[in-house]
């Protein structure tokens, strides 16, 4: 089973005091969490789901999980478009529910960053990221500085793997189809497809 966490770490965290098994049960721990590169050095050294429980983010980042990933801030708001670019590509029946949900940021924003969209894409679709292995410690004594994601890169079985870029179009292909891959046709196949 593969865990998905898109927000603060506090249920995640509650769920790992509870049933300490539960991180080794686990095939994969994939989070929008942290920001572990200077990229965006206007945004703030903080990232938002780290930050509002850096208690509970710093025990998931202790526990031991087979697979522990990270998509932090630096690399989700490199995955944008503009209100007028999704108004036109997000047409489709499966789309037209996130476009509804998107007017409304769209009344006070004029851009879409695809945070926890890029994290879930990245449990199908695991090289539209490029992943380091490495360590996150997170900063839980400083008051001004709670959340704050420190990346140290390789070491010997390192617990973490933390993205560190990201293929922006190859993402936005992937969820304008809603997440699945185009078909492969062989022969044979058409009466398959017609019949779906």
């Amino acid at each position: 089973m593969t865990l998905l966490a898109i927000g603060p770490m506090t249920n995640v965290a509650l769920l790992f005091a509870t049933d300490p098994e539960i991180p080794a049960l686990l095939k994969s721990l994939v989070l929008m969490c942290g920001k572990f590169t200077h990229k965006l050095p206007n945004v703030g050294p903080r990232e938002w789901n780290a930050l509002l429980d850096p208690h509970a983010t710093a025990m998931v980042y202790r526990a031991r999980v087979a697979q522990h990933r990270s998509i932090g801030l630096d690399v989700t708001c490199q995955v944008t478009m503009h209100a007028n670019e999704v108004r036109e590509r997000f047409k489709a029946p499966l789309l037209r529910p996130v476009l509804d949900f998107a007017e409304l940021w769209f009344e006070q924003h004029s851009i879409m960053t695809f945070h926890d969209p890029l994290a879930a894409a990245t449990i199908f679709e695991p090289n539209v990221c490029g992943f380091a292995a490495g360590t996150v410690d997170v900063e839980i004594t400083s008051t001004g500085m709670g959340g704050y994601t420190y990346w140290t890169s390789g070491g010997e079985n390192p617990p973490h793997e933390v993205a560190l870029e990201v293929d922006a179009p190859a993402f936005l292909e992937h969820y304008r189809k809603g997440g699945r891959k185009p078909r492969t046709f062989r022969p044979g196949m058409k009466a398959v497809l017609d019949s779906q």
